[in-house]
């Protein structure tokens, strides 16, 4: 079974990396993917990043292809 998974942006942010620290301090098999413009804060608990910046046009199909990719929203059964 793959471990559950979630992303989220603004990991460069005061609030993501708080964020960051309690999700890899309490959930040790969730899996985690930080999407945002800059490289994410050192040092960072194990994550999958990707460099994408939400103001750019069409991004919508970018962030679709992260998630599918990191196979986000996705039941495993």
């Amino acid at each position: 079974e793959q471990p559950r998974c979630v992303a989220f942006t603004g990991i460069d942010t005061y609030f993501g990396r708080r964020l960051i620290d309690r999700l890899a301090a309490r959930l040790g098999a969730l899996r985690l993917v930080g999407l945002d413009s800059h490289d994410p804060p050192n040092p960072t608990p194990p994550m999958h990043f990707h460099r994408v910046d939400l103001t750019q046009p069409g991004i919508g199909a970018r962030i679709a292809e992260i998630l599918a990719k990191e196979q986000i929203g996705r039941a495993h059964v």
